[in-house]
């Protein structure tokens, strides 16, 4: 049994440092420096439950899998649309017909499930987030931020709101929220303007989730030596 559990999580450690790493290169390819880990024992990741490990992996996959779709069709860091339209077909899931007229150049795309898991995030997003792969596919979003509790509670009553709808519309939000990294180890504070958001569908129509455009920029960081900075995102 104790043999079996060793194999277990060694397959897991593996297929994750390979998917954190190639998740890391394709980000790093279009002149965005992350980092996979911050310990390559993936410390946060051997902290799940073997349930938990398995759940990272799948989201990981699933987005390793939308960055390679896009690849293939000719994705470039020029045009992160490119990401979130590709991203959107690979998945099979759609937004509202109108959701990208609410998206202008720059803006941070994110995807959340039912449970209110952000399951995909663009470019723009990575841009101003600290976090290595790893932490963004173990740690849940609640734990990554403190927020604006005002703020969040008017976000909260915007998605149901959305999911309230007869007919599937973007909803204009322009919910002003302060974000401030947890677990990160610069732990960022981010400015946000949350523009609007807009519920997605799966292939026959079926609500699975939503998504969020917002303005983003960092403006500090709890911790702000300047150890392991990241570069902002450069186009080549």
């Amino acid at each position: 049994m104790i043999k079996e559990q060793y194999k277990s999580s060694t397959q897991f450690y593996n297929k994750f440092k390979i998917i954190t790493e190639s998740i890391s290169n394709n980000f790093n390819d279009h002149g965005l420096s992350t980092s996979p880990y911050r310990l390559s024992a993936l410390d946060t990741f051997n902290e799940l439950s073997d349930t938990q490990k398995q759940q990272s992996i799948i989201d990981g996959e699933k987005y390793l899998n939308t960055q390679s779709y896009a690849k293939s069709m000719g994705w470039t860091a020029k045009d992160d649309m490119h990401f979130l339209w590709s991203s959107f077909k690979k998945l099979g899931i759609k937004p509202a017909s109108d959701f990208f007229n609410y998206i202008s150049k720059n803006d941070a795309i994110e995807i959340y499930n039912l449970d209110g898991i952000q399951t995909w995030r663009n470019l723009s997003f990575m841009e101003i987030c600290n976090y290595t792969i790893e932490e963004m596919f173990c740690y849940p979003w609640e734990q990554r931020y403190t927020r604006n509790k005002k703020a969040s509670e008017e976000a909260q009553k915007t998605i149901e709101k959305l999911f309230m709808q007869s007919t599937p519309k973007t909803i204009q939000c322009n919910i002003h929220n302060i974000l401030t990294e947890t677990l990160s180890l610069e732990k960022y504070i981010i400015d946000t303007l949350h523009k609007a958001v807009s519920i997605i569908t799966d292939e026959n129509g079926t609500p699975v989730g939503f998504a969020v455009s917002s303005k983003v920029k960092v403006i500090g960081a709890v911790d702000s030596r300047p150890h392991n900075k990241r570069p902002t995102l450069t186009i080549v």
